[in-house]
């Protein structure tokens, strides 16, 4: 997401939902982080541009580690599995960011 003096933020660093799609709360927030960051940088703080990729992933690592969770649970429950009447409900609720079940441990589903 940075090389040099340069910083990238939302759709041109690959700042998406792995699961929606959806990217603005992200990008967002990553270019409040950019900004920061630029500006502690023109103020004199040489390490600030540093510090914006760790900002990110500290904010998002829990989320988007979920998500990737969530959508190999998806695509494994899709394919090569036998969609018996009544199956779909419970994978859907388990791997969709709209239901409760998304957010639960494994242990708690």
């Amino acid at each position: 997401m940075r090389m040099d003096r340069a910083m990238l933020v939302g759709d041109a660093a690959g700042h998406t939902h792995p699961i929606t799609g959806g990217g603005i709360h992200q990008a967002l927030e990553a270019g409040r982080l950019a900004g920061e960051a630029a500006g502690a940088f023109i103020g004199g703080d040489k390490g600030a541009l540093e510090r914006y990729e760790p900002g990110f992933m500290e904010l998002f690592s829990h989320h988007l580690g979920r998500a990737v969770e969530r959508r190999r649970e998806l695509v494994a429950g899709l394919s090569g599995v036998s969609m018996a009447e009544g199956a779909f409900g419970p994978l859907a609720r388990r791997t969709w960011i709209g239901f409760k079940e998304y957010y639960r441990k494994e242990a708690e589903r």
